[in-house]
């Protein structure tokens, strides 16, 4: 259909009627992005000009094709303006467009209308109740390391992972980004025509290999809107999959009031005032009264019952049915006795499902064939070391299974340093006591967070706990660890006197929030309660330091954002609530001690808080003007002092060399000094691993990616390997495929 062209007179007039008309924003409109550059343009016609002059609307520069709607770099009025649905339509219909780039006008937490221009895509992976990723009877999928080495298909591409293929559906789900995670799966349920209360939801970042259960008890995390607890939701896809639950229920001995018996089961009331499973161990002559033996529980702690009590209710009408409803990728609590391991500071540990075999057969196979070895993760995907000594023996699986079946659960024991994660498998009785559900032993953290989490376990040292990377957060990551490492700051927050001096009226600061977020973190690191802790909260509100410049996720300086946290948190805590006018010091021939004196009081009359008394000096200027000699001498006070880090000497190269065929992996360290050609490190490798140099080709690892080629054959340039932290470097010795072979 050919639409009619109106003159540029007329499409101004119409466009800029469209502009009044619809103005004001409105929940549930649309809004378009139009490049700046072509806008500006078309501003720029004059009457009489031919339009077809212009071209098309080119938004091409603004599209980003994986996120399928705006760069997220593109700045609204530099790159790119916003239009009414009605302004676009007019505009498109005349010139056409190569992208149509839009938003939805939706609602903040606050209720103010807000264009929505990154919401949130999920790609969503649907199962079955009765499949799920690496379960059922067992198949052939193997899942003892973390990374797979992608299959090919007939075509020659890459296949998708096996839980792709066993999803009944892989689809996309967009919604707001300003939406409640609360609502998340009742949006999620009406989209995929699923019931809602007969579902799991569970996420996954693009940077995470597991998924993270969609916890819906969890308050403080249902309130927060997609944007706030989805890290670089709208900028990257999440996954979200979506476990159809059964609803049947394995109940050997139901409990009966009429007809009490040891060995039945029901829903019973624990002393802490939660519901729990639990079995009858004990039942009086008369048969009124029975002894109830909480699952997973000690026995001291059974209790005794009137048959009629409220406290007992039939199995699973006030226990959600966990067994039935496991996933893997789910967490559950296993006893430390599954282990042989009594090393472990709580009885009970998180662990992850990786397979779960209802059938009791393929598991119990594996159960019987595995060494008795501990295992390390890698990023290369069939790397692996076993440490025979050190892992203890674990518990044998008994002659009868449950009607629940085995469950493989991983737990990880620590880092075991080079590229690597150590774990320990085990496979135990579904229905045993020896694994019960999460958070029925463990502390429930305070806010669980979804992306990468907290860890809650005691650390080894009191205050020695790992920061998670959220997404190029090293650099704040390092620059916390630093300041809650200086003992006098940190004990500041820990006693909870800086809540003595939150200035929430500073107009420079930032209302107390900075000071708040900091004292809750630093609280946590001294807790006792995590290892490692995922500062979700605290990057929400550093975002705002130095007028925003840490929004988002992109690379920062640590040194900068050091500096921009102490005068946050100096500001929040400033004693000084009206600030007086105060006069800069002249020397005036003066010594420098009464000078230096005066200057200090003055700037302690606008400034006084724990940063400045623990944090702060003096620097010394002294100024002598060439032409008539005077002199002048300053002190100005300081936070932050740069100075350089030497280079070490010696360094340390630590290699792998693998195979050509991939078969042999042998670790090497070379001890030589800082700037050793790649040619020497290359030759030094061919020497022990006998793989001629012609062959080898020598490349570094930095953050767990292959950085710069050292070596090569036929390399004509010199490199250099030149280490400025710690002495150390990470090298990978290629041995090469012979083309004649």
């Amino acid at each position: 259909m050919t639409v009619s062209v109106p003159d540029v007179r007329e499409q101004k007039r119409l466009i800029t009627e469209a502009e009044k008309k619809y103005n004001d924003l409105k929940a549930g409109e649309k809004w378009y992005a139009v490049s700046t550059k072509w806008w500006e343009n078309w501003e720029a016609l004059g009457h009489g000009t031919d339009p077809k002059s212009l071209g098309r609307i080119d938004n091409s520069d603004l599209y980003d094709e994986k996120l399928r709607g705006l760069k997220e770099e593109a700045q609204e009025n530099l790159d790119y303006v916003l239009k009414n649905e009605q302004v676009w339509k007019n505009l498109a219909a005349w010139y056409n467009a190569s992208k149509a780039i839009s938003g939805d006008v939706v609602l903040n937490k606050s209720g103010q209308p807000i264009i929505d221009l990154h919401p949130a895509r999920f790609e969503v992976h649907i199962f079955d109740a009765e499949s799920d990723e690496n379960e059922g009877s067992g198949g052939e999928n193997s899942d003892d390391g973390d990374e797979k080495a992608p299959t090919e298909n007939e075509s020659g591409q890459p296949s998708q992972p096996n839980e792709d293929q066993n999803s009944d559906e892989k689809q996309v789900l967009v919604v707001s980004r300003y939406k409640l995670m609360k609502d998340l799966r009742g949006t999620a349920a009406k989209k995929f025509d699923l019931n809602e209360n007969e579902i799991k939801l569970f996420l996954r970042s693009p940077e995470q290999d597991n998924w993270t259960l969609l916890d819906d008890t969890d308050d403080k995390d249902m309130e927060q809107t997609i944007g706030e607890a989805l890290p670089k939701i709208g900028i990257e896809q999440w996954q979200l999959k979506i476990n159809k639950l059964s609803t049947e229920h394995i109940v050997e001995k139901e409990f009966s009031v009429t007809s009490p018996e040891v060995g039945q089961v029901l829903d019973v009331k624990h002393k802490s005032g939660k519901f729990l499973e639990g079995k009858v161990v004990k039942v009086s002559k008369e048969g009124s009264r029975v002894t109830v033996h909480f699952l997973s529980f000690d026995s001291k702690d059974d209790i005794e019952f009137d048959v009629k009590s409220e406290d007992l209710c039939p199995p699973y009408s006030k226990v959600p049915d966990w067994r039935m409803q496991l996933r893997v990728g789910e967490e559950v609590e296993i006893h430390q006795r599954v282990f042989g391991d009594k090393s472990y500071r709580s009885p009970w540990v998180t662990a992850e499902v990786k397979k779960i075999d209802r059938s009791a057969k393929v598991l119990k196979n594996e159960a019987q064939n595995a060494e008795d070895e501990s295992a390390v993760s890698s990023m290369f995907s069939k790397l692996k070391f076993s440490s025979r000594k050190s892992n203890p023996k674990t518990k044998e699986l008994p002659k009868i299974i449950s009607k629940h079946g085995l469950v493989k659960v991983r737990y990880y024991t620590g880092s075991g340093g080079w590229l690597s994660r150590q774990y320990k498998d085990v496979v135990l009785d579904l229905g045993s006591e020896d694994i019960a559900q999460q958070y029925t032993h463990l502390k429930k953290p305070a806010k669980r967070g979804y992306g990468p989490k907290s860890i809650a376990s005691t650390p080894d040292n009191h205050g020695v706990v790992g920061l998670k990377n959220l997404g190029n957060t090293c650099y704040m990551n390092s620059s916390l660890q630093c300041l809650i490492a200086t003992r006098e700051l940190s004990n500041h927050f820990t006693s909870g006197e800086y809540l003595h001096d939150i200035n929430r009226k500073n107009p420079i600061g930032f209302g107390g929030k900075v000071a708040d977020a900091y004292g809750k973190l630093v609280n946590n690191v001294f807790s006792d309660e995590y290892s490692v802790i995922a500062p979700r909260a605290f990057k929400n509100v550093a975002a705002s330091l130095q007028s925003q410049a840490f929004a988002g996720y992109a690379q920062h300086d640590a040194h900068e954002f050091t500096v921009a946290l102490l005068d946050g948190l100096h500001e929040d805590l400033n004693r000084i609530k009206q600030k007086p006018y105060v006069e800069a010091v002249e020397s005036e021939g003066k010594p420098d001690s009464e000078v230096a004196a005066l200057s200090w009081e003055g700037f302690k009359k606008r400034n006084e808080s724990i940063v400045v008394d623990t944090m702060y000096g003096q620097l010394r200027s002294h100024l002598t003007c060439p032409d008539c000699g005077n002199e002048a001498t300053k002190f100005d006070p300081f936070a932050c002092w740069s100075v350089p880090l030497p280079i070490s000497e010696d360094v340390h190269l630590h290699i792998v060399v693998i195979t050509k065929d991939g078969s042999s992996r042998t670790r090497y360290l070379m001890e030589t000094h800082n700037g050793v050609k790649g040619s020497t490190v290359a030759e030094w490798v061919s020497e022990k691993s006998g793989i001629p140099m012609q062959n080898l080709y020598l490349t570094g690892i930095r953050m767990n990616k292959f950085d710069q080629a050292y070596y090569k054959p036929d390399m004509k340039k010199v490199v250099g390997i030149v280490i400025r932290d710690n002495g150390m470097k990470e090298l990978v010795a290629h041995e090469l495929v012979d083309i004649a072979e």
